[in-house]
């Protein structure tokens, strides 16, 4: 689309941030090349260095390194304690029966690179309760489409997984939960503020 307007005008100057993500050599590339921030969806620690030091490899032969920043997309599920919080996560999926999940995982990875990841995490971790990390579940991805893996915890322990990212690098969250409200809320309450 050439010489579009867009209403109102935004705030930032000369446009908002440019936010990509993918995993595909196709999508490093863009973002690399145009991306404000290059968004990550959630994953182990290992993992995600990885993933930024092959985005910033590229981003440095553009001479782009110091323009580009790291993002994530997570899941949340904070509660008091920490077995509130595993008992909430697995009541999200408890209901999908067998034949739902099968369904969902053969369907899941034929669209792209990033969704063929999410339906590997799944497989491997089932065995594990979808656990891939002390404080990161993959359950969510036997049921939806997309950025499944949600960080599980207690306040601290939240805390702690979040900031595991901020010193990988990353500078942007973009987080959600179930009840989108409720789970936000409880966010600002229990966690927002050890980032302030």
């Amino acid at each position: 689309m050439r010489r579009a307007d867009v209403r109102p005008k935004p705030r930032q100057q000369p446009h908002p941030p440019f936010y990509i993500g993918g995993i595909s050599p196709a999508a490093v590339e863009v973002g690399a090349r145009h991306a404000d921030v290059y968004l990550y969806w959630g994953n182990t620690v290992d993992q995600i260095r990885g993933d930024i030091a092959e985005v910033r490899r590229r981003a440095a032969a553009l001479g782009r390194q110091d323009r580009l920043r790291h993002g994530m997309r997570f899941q949340v599920l904070v509660r008091d304690t920490e077995e509130q919080a595993w008992r909430d996560a697995e009541a999200l999926i408890a209901r999908a029966g067998d034949a739902a999940r099968a369904s969902r995982l053969r369907r899941m990875g034929a669209e792209s690179h990033a969704d063929a990841r999410m339906r590997r995490l799944s497989v491997e971790a089932a065995a594990d309760g979808w656990r891939i990390a002390p404080h990161l579940w993959a359950g969510i991805t036997t049921v939806r489409h997309g950025a499944g893996v949600m960080i599980v915890g207690n306040p601290e322990q939240v805390t702690a997984t979040i900031q595991e990212y901020v010193d990988l690098g990353c500078t942007s969250f973009c987080l959600s939960g179930y009840p989108h409200d409720a789970e936000a809320r409880r966010f600002g309450e229990l966690v927002l503020p050890a980032f302030r």
